[in-house]
Protein backbone atom coordinates (compact mmCIF):
# COMPACT_ATOMS: atom_id res chain seq x y z
CA UNK A 1 0.00 0.00 0.00
CA UNK A 2 1.01 3.57 -0.39
CA UNK A 3 -0.67 6.95 -0.09
CA UNK A 4 -2.11 6.54 -3.59
CA UNK A 5 -3.74 3.20 -2.84
CA UNK A 6 -5.24 4.53 0.38
CA UNK A 7 -6.46 7.82 -1.08
CA UNK A 8 -9.71 7.61 0.91
CA UNK A 9 -7.77 7.65 4.17
CA UNK A 10 -6.26 10.82 5.55
CA UNK A 11 -2.48 11.03 5.84
CA UNK A 12 -2.85 10.71 9.62
CA UNK A 13 -4.91 7.54 9.17
CA UNK A 14 -2.22 6.13 6.87
CA UNK A 15 0.47 6.81 9.45
CA UNK A 16 -1.59 5.30 12.26
CA UNK A 17 -2.54 2.18 10.32
CA UNK A 18 0.90 1.62 8.80
CA UNK A 19 2.50 1.90 12.23
CA UNK A 20 0.09 -0.75 13.53
CA UNK A 21 1.08 -3.05 10.65
CA UNK A 22 4.82 -2.72 11.15
CA UNK A 23 6.48 -6.08 10.64
CA UNK A 24 7.45 -7.81 13.82
CA UNK A 25 10.68 -9.74 13.25
CA UNK A 26 9.40 -12.46 15.58
CA UNK A 27 6.10 -13.02 13.77
CA UNK A 28 6.87 -12.50 10.10
CA UNK A 29 5.85 -16.05 9.14
CA UNK A 30 2.37 -15.54 10.57
CA UNK A 31 2.08 -12.14 8.93
CA UNK A 32 2.99 -13.58 5.53
CA UNK A 33 0.55 -16.48 6.04
CA UNK A 34 -2.29 -14.09 6.96
CA UNK A 35 -1.52 -11.94 3.93
CA UNK A 36 -1.58 -14.95 1.60
CA UNK A 37 -4.81 -16.17 3.20
CA UNK A 38 -6.46 -12.79 2.72
CA UNK A 39 -6.39 -13.11 -1.05
CA UNK A 40 -4.03 -10.13 -1.30
CA UNK A 41 -0.80 -10.43 -3.25
CA UNK A 42 2.35 -8.66 -2.16
CA UNK A 43 3.84 -7.08 -5.24
CA UNK A 44 6.83 -5.40 -3.64
CA UNK A 45 8.11 -4.41 -0.21
CA UNK A 46 10.80 -2.12 1.09
CA UNK A 47 13.10 -4.12 3.36
CA UNK A 48 14.95 -2.33 6.13
CA UNK A 49 18.26 -2.79 4.31
CA UNK A 50 17.88 -2.34 0.57
CA UNK A 51 21.20 -0.94 -0.57
CA UNK A 52 24.63 -2.45 -1.09
CA UNK A 53 26.37 0.67 0.17
CA UNK A 54 25.42 2.64 3.26
CA UNK A 55 22.78 5.33 2.82
CA UNK A 56 21.54 8.22 4.91
CA UNK A 57 18.41 6.22 5.78
CA UNK A 58 20.29 2.96 6.31
CA UNK A 59 23.83 3.55 7.53
CA UNK A 60 23.97 0.18 9.29
CA UNK A 61 25.04 -2.53 8.97
CA UNK A 62 28.42 -1.49 7.66
CA UNK A 63 30.09 -3.42 4.88
CA UNK A 64 28.80 -5.17 1.79
CA UNK A 65 28.97 -8.67 3.37
CA UNK A 66 26.76 -7.67 6.31
CA UNK A 67 24.31 -5.96 3.99
CA UNK A 68 24.19 -9.06 1.76
CA UNK A 69 23.28 -11.13 4.83
CA UNK A 70 20.36 -8.78 5.52
CA UNK A 71 19.24 -8.92 1.88
CA UNK A 72 19.29 -12.73 1.96
CA UNK A 73 17.20 -12.65 5.13
CA UNK A 74 14.72 -10.36 3.40
CA UNK A 75 14.55 -12.70 0.41
CA UNK A 76 13.75 -15.60 2.72
CA UNK A 77 11.01 -13.64 4.48
CA UNK A 78 9.47 -11.29 1.98
CA UNK A 79 8.07 -10.75 -1.47
CA UNK A 80 9.74 -9.06 -4.41
CA UNK A 81 11.56 -5.96 -3.31
CA UNK A 82 13.54 -3.07 -4.64
CA UNK A 83 17.24 -2.52 -4.07
CA UNK A 84 19.47 0.32 -5.11
CA UNK A 85 23.15 1.01 -5.00
CA UNK A 86 23.48 3.20 -1.93
CA UNK A 87 26.09 5.90 -1.51
CA UNK A 88 29.46 5.22 -3.10
CA UNK A 89 32.45 5.22 -0.74
CA UNK A 90 34.62 8.26 -1.37
CA UNK A 91 32.33 9.21 -4.24
CA UNK A 92 33.45 6.27 -6.38
CA UNK A 93 30.30 5.77 -8.45
CA UNK A 94 31.83 3.11 -10.69
CA UNK A 95 32.90 1.02 -7.70
CA UNK A 96 29.40 0.97 -6.16
CA UNK A 97 27.87 0.18 -9.57
CA UNK A 98 30.31 -2.73 -9.93
CA UNK A 99 29.48 -3.98 -6.42
CA UNK A 100 25.77 -3.74 -7.18
CA UNK A 101 26.15 -5.68 -10.46
CA UNK A 102 28.27 -8.39 -8.83
CA UNK A 103 26.04 -8.76 -5.78
CA UNK A 104 22.79 -8.83 -7.74
CA UNK A 105 24.25 -11.62 -9.87
CA UNK A 106 25.03 -13.45 -6.62
CA UNK A 107 21.59 -12.80 -5.09
CA UNK A 108 19.53 -13.63 -8.19
CA UNK A 109 19.79 -17.44 -7.91
CA UNK A 110 19.09 -17.22 -4.17
CA UNK A 111 16.02 -15.11 -4.90
CA UNK A 112 14.90 -17.53 -7.60
CA UNK A 113 15.19 -20.46 -5.19
CA UNK A 114 12.86 -18.59 -2.82
CA UNK A 115 10.43 -17.41 -5.51
CA UNK A 116 11.47 -13.78 -5.06
CA UNK A 117 12.21 -11.33 -7.84
CA UNK A 118 14.77 -8.63 -7.26
CA UNK A 119 14.32 -5.20 -8.81
CA UNK A 120 17.01 -2.58 -9.14
CA UNK A 121 15.85 0.98 -8.80
CA UNK A 122 17.97 2.93 -11.26
CA UNK A 123 19.81 5.78 -9.61
CA UNK A 124 19.14 9.33 -10.66
CA UNK A 125 21.81 11.45 -12.29
CA UNK A 126 25.01 11.12 -10.25
CA UNK A 127 27.81 12.17 -12.55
Amino acid sequence: MNQFTTALWSFDADVERYAALKADPNSWRGQMTRTAGSGLAISTVQPLVRTFGASAMQPEPRGVAARMDRLRQSIERLAPFVVNTGVPDAGDVQAIDDICTERLAELAPFGHDHGVRLTLEPPGPRR
